[in-house]
This record gives structure tokens, sequence and C-alpha cells, in this order.
């Protein structure tokens, strides 16, 4: 149980924070600015989901955290993951990676090298 703003409590939602995850990797993958969700992304899904689902659903929405600060933590968990499994990974592997540095190629593109053990 959470207490809201009006000072009337509810039941807090672990979908809140899954929506905030996915929300965040939409903006990550094209390189968007953190601030569109503030500005763009959030009052576009509320004004929706009001319109289709009714303002009960729409405060639903609302709880749903999209700050510049919250989507940019969501993004560098998701980074650090991503960098984790890597390693963990390599460290399976008969072959073994000598350096896990972040290089990029001719479009962006994330380049690891691994050498033969």
């Amino acid at each position: 149980m959470k207490l809201g703003k009006t000072g009337v409590a509810y039941e807090s939602s672990e979908k809140a924070p899954s929506a905030s995850f996915e929300i965040s990797q939409l903006i990550a993958k094209p390189k968007k600015p953190h601030t569109i969700n503030e500005t763009l992304v959030k009052p576009c899904l509320i004004k929706a989901v009001q319109q289709v689902l009714g303002v009960q659903a729409s405060k639903k929405i609302q709880d749903i955290p999209l700050s510049n600060n919250t989507v940019k933590a969501r993004i560098d968990t998701m980074s650090n993951d991503i960098e984790d499994q890597l390693v963990c990974e390599s460290k399976k592997s008969p072959y073994f990676s000598l350096r896990c540095d972040e290089s990029r190629g001719d479009r962006g593109t994330v380049v690891m090298f691994l050498e033969k053990s």
C-alpha cells in the first residue's frame, strides 16, 4: 500500500516499473533524448488511455515513473545487465575476452574482440 498525492491509500503495482523499463528501452534504441518521456510520451499515453479506456485507467498511467533521471537509471541498469551477461558468457566459453572495452564501429555498433585461449 502507498499513500497517494490526495492522501488516499492505494495498492501499488509491479506493472508500472516494468512499463517504465519497456518505454525506456524504446527511447534508448533510436537514441532519443530522455526528456522526450516527460514532454511527449507520457502525456500522449495519458491522453490516449483516457480517450479509449477512461479516466480511471489513465490514472494508472500517471503512476509509471518516466522522469529524465528515472529513464537514465533504467537505461544504465539495462546496459550494465547486458555487459554482465556478456562477461558471464565469455567466461564459460573456450574463448575468452582479453578486454571488454566499449569500442564502436562505423555505424555505432559495439565491437568486441575475442581471442582463442
